[in-house]
């Protein structure tokens, strides 16, 4: 194709192309947005050109991915990386696009018309004073993305969010030496389609779909070669989670109606419905599994006074009773997700840790469990048994995902069935794979002022972004990453927007991170891959390591404002003054707080498991002064700096509805702004003026895929 249409001369004869405020040297990969020159990466440069070849169409990604990568390499998530570097260089943004749009369920189209220039630049180029016009977007100034997106990080990553659960992405270079299997789109005809189960060996599903935005989701029943799903629509409620036994005679489900979450049992066809437990009402509640014949069903059961977390409750539905629990014991985590082995004597599930947003794969047998480690820079993103009792999972490192089967005796992967796309909530019947696919398109850190202005990025995509921190005078801001490269710390100068590394730590996550006051030094808690944890101190702006010390089972930490001592927190909830005292009972101190952060005015704060809320503390850690409101289950992270008061919420009347809230602790004013993209998990923090800074998600569509893979090969 040429480019003789969109001005004199073709691209062969001048290969300069403009549009309006750039112009673009393939030739010499080589970008000029205003008076600034980039140098452009080979994928970026070729990408760019595709897009303008394809003017004024949209390019597919299969198109692209063939391309630039070569028939049956490279993935979305490769070309979404590309995308993002082509945006940062040309000032644009995915939320409100300039010069490049997703297309959802397409690829990307360039918005402005390329022309042919000469190299003297004599044809002009329509410049506008701020560069093209942008898109008003479609939803009001606080619901940057649809409603549908959020949905899809929490009803996905953690039954719905969490997660977000999502979590972590890892970015990783591509595995040339492994397959890329092609898993066939099979459900694709609403706006969501999620949670799919086998429904019987014919390769039917069942699954939640969303046929509205913003409305209600039901079952639906799709049989092989079926035009359109039988769907069961309830006006009780949005339903989730449908699990059918071996033989079709019942279904087992979860509903929800505002703030009651009930676990559903009916028949096949989802009819004669009653009422089996109370489930718990935040988003991984709504993840039940049940054995092949019916008789057993694992739900995450709300709190109650016998459990101070979340846990996994495995019914016997003949005798109407808990056989067992699973075995969280801290207030922080919340055990979701739940698969049961075929025989039932197993019980695989996710626990979330709701301060370092930890995620763990654990395999339970008898009263026990242990983590099942993933591969060095990935996370673990969906698991299922199959009717062999054998355990699969899916791993995900940022540019792709992995289907894999472990050994549940040892943990130890057995192997590598091939690289996917991401995907969610996964399903095997022995002969193939179904599971929801939801891509993220891009990750970062944004400042948000409450002024009625969207989100201002802070910082360009890289892996996922966590633990944002600012520094005491607020001119600079902390925040980690993760993946091949292993786990990072970088730095922000919010004056000039100038982001640099700071350190690597090497494989694992960073739990932790804090500023001395003085700008100085930074603390960072690191828990490795081998199961280790390490506090370590960091010289700034240098970098260098001052100190490493072990801190067995350390998972969250706080700085105290002197700068001199530390708050170090185990996994069962409880704090220490120091790694040293870590494992001692008789040494915790504020045995009941949840989280401990500094407040911004020289003392600590804390949310607490028997206090609603948020309170400043004494010198003594103990609860005098009530901040805020805080609920556990519905608020996730949270700040303070001085009189202002931050935290992430979810409505758990509308559970894809997300929220950021600030309120004034001297006046208890509240201001609160939809954000659908927030990360529950990954951490906020609050300056002086009251501007939060939160890491967003801007993720692309949902739907359902399936694999063929005929386990009966390996046996």
């Amino acid at each position: 194709m040429s480019l003789d249409r969109f001005g004199p001369g073709s691209l062969e004869e001048c290969g300069w192309i403009g549009f309006p405020g750039v112009i673009f040297r393939p030739r010499e990969s080589t970008l000029e947005v205003g008076d600034c020159a980039q140098q452009l990466t080979p994928k970026a440069n070729a990408l760019l050109l595709q897009l303008c070849l394809a003017y004024p169409h949209a390019a597919a990604r299969e198109t692209l991915l063939d391309q630039l990568w070569g028939q049956g390499r490279g993935s979305p998530e490769t070309i979404a990386q590309v995308v993002a570097e082509l945006r940062r260089k040309l000032g644009d943004e995915a939320r409100a696009p300039r010069y490049i749009r997703t297309v959802s369920k397409v690829g990307f189209q360039l918005l402005v018309e390329p022309v042919a220039l000469n190299q003297a630049g004599s044809v002009p180029i329509n410049t506008l004073a701020d560069g093209p016009r942008r898109q008003e977007p479609e939803a009001t100034p606080y619901r940057l993305l649809p409603m549908r997106r959020i949905w899809a990080l929490l009803a996905i990553t953690i039954g719905l969010a969490m997660t977000a659960l999502l979590g972590w992405l890892w970015p990783s270079a591509e595995r040339p030496s492994e397959s890329m299997l092609r898993p066939t789109l099979i459900a694709d005809d609403a706006v969501i389609e999620t949670m799919p189960r086998a429904y019987g060996t014919a390769g039917a599903i069942v699954y939640a779909v969303q046929q509205q935005v913003g409305g209600d989701f039901d079952i639906a029943f799709r049989e092989p070669g079926q035009a359109r799903p039988r769907i069961i629509t309830s006006p009780q409620g949005s339903e989730f989670s449908p699990v059918p036994s071996a033989d079709r005679r019942q279904l087992a489900f979860v509903r929800q109606q505002q703030d009651r979450c009930q676990v559903m049992l009916s028949d096949g066809a989802g009819q004669l419905q009653r009422e089996i437990a109370e489930c718990e009402v935040a988003g991984p509640g709504r993840l039940i599994d049940m054995t092949a014949d019916g008789r057993w069903l694992a739900y995450t059961a709300p709190t109650n006074p016998s459990f101070q977390s979340r846990v996994v409750t495995v019914l016997d539905l003949q005798a109407g009773r808990a056989l067992y629990h699973s075995d969280a014991q801290s207030p922080l985590h919340t055990d979701f997700s739940p698969r049961l082995s075929a025989d039932g004597s197993r019980l695989s599930f996710f626990r979330h840790d709701y301060q370092s947003g930890w995620i763990q794969l654990r395999l339970q047998q008898g009263a026990s469990s242990r983590e099942l480690l993933p591969p060095q820079g990935e996370r673990w993103v969906a698991h299922a048994w199959s009717p062999q009792n054998r355990l699969y999972a899916l791993s995900n490192d940022g540019s792709g995902g992995r289907l894999v089967e472990l050994d549940p005796d040892s943990g130890s992967l057995v192997r590598v069935i091939g690289s996917v796309p991401d995907g969610r909530n996964l399903d095997y019947d022995g002969r193939r794979f179904v599971y929801s696919t939801a891509r993220v398109e891009d990750t970062y850190v944004a400042s948000v002022d409450f002024s009625g202005s969207p989100p201002a990025r802070v910082t360009s995509a890289r892996s996922a972004h966590r633990l944002p921190q600012l520094s005491a005078s607020g001119k600079r801001l902390l925040f980690a990453t993760g993946g091949s490269q292993g786990a990072e710390i970088w730095v922000v100068e919010l004056s000039s927007g100038i982001v640099n590394r700071l350190a690597s730590l090497g494989q694992g996550q960073l739990l932790a991170l804090n500023w001395h006051p003085d700008e100085s030094s930074l603390g960072a808690l690191f828990s490795a891959r081998d199961g280790s944890s390490w506090r370590v101190e960091l010289a700034f702006p240098g970098g260098a390591e001052l100190l490493r010390e072990s801190c067995p089972g350390a998972r969250a930490m706080s700085r105290l404002e002197s700068g001199k001592h530390w708050l170090i927190r185990d996994q069962s909830g409880r704090h220490y003054a120091g790694c040293d005292q870590l494992n001692t009972p008789a040494k915790a101190l504020a045995s009941d707080a949840l989280v401990i952060q500094r407040d911004g005015a020289g003392g600590m704060a804390a949310s607490f498991g028997s206090q609603m809320g948020v309170w400043s503390l004494d010198p003594d850690l103990q609860a005098s002064r009530a901040l805020g409101d805080y609920r556990r289950g519905r608020d996730f992270s949270w700040a303070i700096n001085r009189r202002w008061y931050a935290r992430v919420q979810q409505d758990p009347e509308q559970p894809e509805a997300l929220y950021l809230v600030r309120e004034n602790t001297l006046d208890g004013e509240q201001q609160r702004i939809r954000l659908d993209q927030l990360d529950l998990t990954a951490g906020i923090d609050v300056d002086a003026d009251g501007r939060v800074f939160v890491v967003l998600n801007e993720l692309e569509d949902v739907d359902i895929v399936a694999l063929d893979w005929d386990e009966s090969r390996f046996q």
